[in-house]
């Protein structure tokens, strides 16, 4: 549906910058095919004089015909490239105060992997929804940059140029 950059402030200083997603997929896993809708964000935090990657995911399952929706959080979540995980890298998982989503904090180099990905215009994650289930893969396009209400989508770099140059600052403000 779109990503867009979303810098992170607090008493007016930079300390993080994400990428805020939302796509409709399938979930073969666990609905039987059935419609979600998944959004969130990922990117870097700085805090303590050190930054951490970070992963938020917000699933809602979508029922047929009404497009109601349902909050479903995701017991985990991760990112993935090909057959690598991010999960050996996770520093701590919580439930989000937003309903159907979970917050997690990965090692700060986990980051490198997620700047590789941006180089294609897409972030794998997968999810699951209970402990040690069967997990839920997503592809987020990041050059999406809006769905139109014909369904296509307008493309471009900046969600990609954007965090990428607020992520050098925050990472850089730390050396």
């Amino acid at each position: 549906m779109y990503a867009k950059s979303l810098p992170q402030f607090a008493d007016g200083k930079l300390y993080g910058c994400l990428i805020e997603f939302s796509t409709i997929a399938q979930d073969w896993a666990y609905k039987q095919g059935g419609f979600i809708s998944v959004a969130g964000s990922f990117g870097v935090m700085a805090t303590g004089g050190k930054y951490s990657t970070t992963l938020k995911v917000i699933i809602n399952d979508i029922a047929l015909p009404t497009l109601t929706t349902t909050p479903s959080p995701p017991a985990s979540a991760f990112f993935v490239s090909k057959s690598w995980t991010s999960r050996e890298r996770l520093v701590a998982s919580s439930p989000s105060n937003i309903p159907g989503a979970i917050f997690v904090v990965f090692q700060p180099d986990v980051i490198e992997k997620v700047l590789k990905a941006l180089e294609n215009d897409r972030v794998d994650i997968v999810f699951n929804r209970k402990p040690g289930g069967a997990d839920v893969p997503i592809s987020i396009d990041t050059s999406v940059e809006e769905t139109l209400p014909d369904g296509s989508k307008k493309r471009s770099m900046t969600a990609t140029l954007e965090f990428l140059d607020c992520a050098q600052r925050v990472i850089g403000a730390l050396k």
